[in-house]
């Protein structure tokens, strides 16, 4: 089988129409997140919104989606608002300090039978943060390259905390690339600035030595 993640826009979109699972999706704004999971032949397993706080203005997109080896999904995204508002998992984007720098980055992970979440853990402070890509190890532990500016800290309040710095050479384009392993609870091992500037993660594959391959672009001075 296989999982997708997505983003609508639609007050309403239908998935799997007229299938034994078809599921309907509304939404009252527009950038919405979810996952759907897919058999062989192409039939609707199930699909799950990830549910967010209207009140919060909250906008969500879904980037990236991996399996864990005991079935369960990750996904990776980018959160501004509230998501899973009133439930034990909710997390929210914190204040931003500048208005166009107001995302921060999540995981969370999802049960395989139904795609419904079981814990989510933000990733990021008050700047813009695009989480694009995730993969997972051997041993449940997470690796998500993410795009990043200003002065960003992981892991906040946790043993690894950490501080990186990405200079702004120019207006919006000026992301840097890290890559951050997150333990099976979510809490951060280790985070690396790559040291390219200008730059896009756009593919992350774990390799059969543990190791893992990223593919990026970049437009300014790599150090």
């Amino acid at each position: 089988s296989a999982v997708v993640v997505g983003r609508f826009d639609s007050s309403e979109i239908v998935l799997g129409a007229g299938e034994p699972n078809e599921t309907v999706f509304h939404a009252e704004s527009p950038f919405n997140a979810y996952a759907a999971r897919y058999a062989p032949n192409g039939a609707l397993l199930w699909a799950y919104q990830i549910p967010k706080s209207e009140e919060a203005e909250t906008s969500m997109y879904a980037f990236d989606v991996n399996a864990l080896s005991d079935g369960r999904i990750l996904v990776a995204g980018t959160l501004k608002g509230t998501a899973w508002p009133g439930q034990a998992m909710e997390i929210s984007s914190l204040p931003p300090k500048d208005e166009m720098l107001n995302w921060d980055g999540f995981l969370a992970w999802l049960e395989a039978e139904d795609g419904i979440a079981q814990r989510a853990v933000r990733i990021g402070n008050d700047h813009q943060w695009l989480n694009r890509n995730v993969v997972v190890l051997a041993d449940g532990s997470a690796i998500a390259a993410m795009e990043y500016r200003g002065d960003e800290t992981f892991g906040i309040g946790e043993p690894n905390e950490t501080e990186l710095h990405c200079e702004d050479l120019s207006a919006y384009v000026d992301y840097c690339v890290s890559l951050a392993r997150y333990d099976a609870e979510g809490k951060l091992q280790w985070v690396r600035d790559l040291g390219a500037r200008q730059a896009s993660s756009t593919a992350l594959a774990a390799l059969d030595n543990g190791n893992v391959g990223l593919f990026s672009t970049f437009g300014g001075p790599w150090d």
